[in-house]
């Protein structure tokens, strides 16, 4: 009998050895809506933050492209984190969207990625107001995301509230 890889060939069903390339798979996962466990929905959103906070240092003060599909895959990966009540997995990953998509926008000279970044917070934002954590929590979480900003514009008024 043949290996699982040829086995699934067989059947008309690619597999991978190792593991695929994420810019393969992120488009395939939003159109089948292929749901993960809690750690591998961190995992893709980490590496849709990586997508979509990805700059080339050459072109700063420039017009340069960004990945707008990775900035919605971050909101929708954050808005599955959420939705699943894993608040606690999505507050640290949307503080390294502001880490890494502030210096991204200062970086631009037109700031385009300001609202894409400010979309997959304020799913995070809009679930403080009704989830289980301490508020105190949340209020340090707001803190060190304002800390983090640096153009100081990204989110201020929903972390301001």
């Amino acid at each position: 009998m043949g290996s699982t890889h040829e086995h699934a060939w067989s059947m008309g069903v690619p597999s991978f050895r190792g593991r695929p390339r994420p810019g393969l798979l992120r488009p395939l996962n939003a159109r089948f809506d292929v749901t993960r466990a809690p750690h591998e929905r961190v995992a893709e959103t980490l590496q849709a933050i990586a997508d979509a906070t990805r700059f080339e240092e050459l072109q700063v003060n420039d017009k340069f492209a960004y990945d707008f599909q990775a900035y919605r895959d971050v909101k929708r990966h954050l808005g599955r984190l959420v939705g699943s009540r894993h608040w606690r997995q999505a507050m640290p990953r949307a503080l390294k969207l502001m880490k890494r998509g502030s210096p991204q926008v200062e970086m631009s000279d037109e700031g385009l990625m300001t609202g894409d970044i400010e979309d997959g917070l304020n799913v995070v934002l809009e679930a403080l107001r009704t989830c289980d954590i301490a508020p105190a929590e949340g209020s340090m979480w707001c803190l060190a995301m304002l800390e983090n900003d640096r153009v100081g514009c990204i989110g201020r008024e929903g972390l301001a509230r």
